[in-house]
């Protein structure tokens, strides 16, 4: 991938070198524009894209047991929240949307999803309750198709998303939407950006994780 990404990058700096050699000196015409923006936009689009294709990969393969986390007393691993038959702990380091998944997977769990409000409530007033209006990934995205948001463990539709669109607290629609919790509600956020995750896994389990 990064090789794929590294050569297409050249080729693009290529051809606009030689745009911009073709036309001369920077105008006020239409091809007067930033090629830092313009490669950032070509960079950004090769990975969402790169992302619907694993997401797509995923879906294909059997489901995977993974966990490197041992549970306590309570049926939770050390240091994580128990809700309702529910363990929850927030990723310690702010990453993409896909490595913050694999990171929730390591620990045998999952980004969560969220039942009701109750349980939305719950972790907005405990676990993230620090954390306040900063962005924290959630378990779904609209990576398959734009504007469908599904939930990355049942691959369907989410049950309980106190959603917020349309406000200068969106970070706007487009290729690769991520959830993420931010205070009283969930919104959109750049799966390429950096967030930390919520993740949870069952009480006294390990989790059999199949789907996205």
């Amino acid at each position: 991938m990064a090789t794929k990404l590294l050569l297409l990058a050249c080729i693009w700096i290529g051809c606009v070198t030689l745009v911009k050699g073709q036309i001369g000196a920077p105008t006020a015409g239409p091809f007067n524009f930033d090629i830092t923006t313009a490669f950032a936009s070509v960079i950004g689009a090769l990975v969402a894209q790169n992302q619907i294709d694993t997401d797509i990969n995923t879906l294909q393969s059997p489901p995977t047991r993974t966990s490197t986390l041992a549970n306590e007393a309570n049926g939770c691993p050390a240091n994580w929240h128990l809700y309702n038959g529910f363990c929850y702990v927030v990723t310690p380091s702010p990453r993409n949307y896909l490595t913050t998944r694999n990171t929730c997977l390591t620990m045998g769990g999952y980004l969560a999803n969220f039942e009701d409000e109750a349980e939305f409530n719950n972790l907005r007033d405990t676990v993230l309750q620090s954390r306040n209006a900063i962005p924290t990934f959630v378990g779904f995205n609209d990576h398959i198709q734009e504007g469908n948001f599904v939930n990355d463990i049942v691959n369907d539709t989410p049950n309980y998303l106190p959603f917020i669109d349309g406000d200068g607290n969106v970070f706007g629609p487009g290729p690769g939407d991520c959830g993420v919790a931010r205070g009283n509600f969930v919104t959109t956020f750049p799966c390429v950006q950096s967030a930390s995750g919520l993740c949870k896994r069952r009480q006294n389990s390990v989790l059999t994780y199949s789907g996205l």
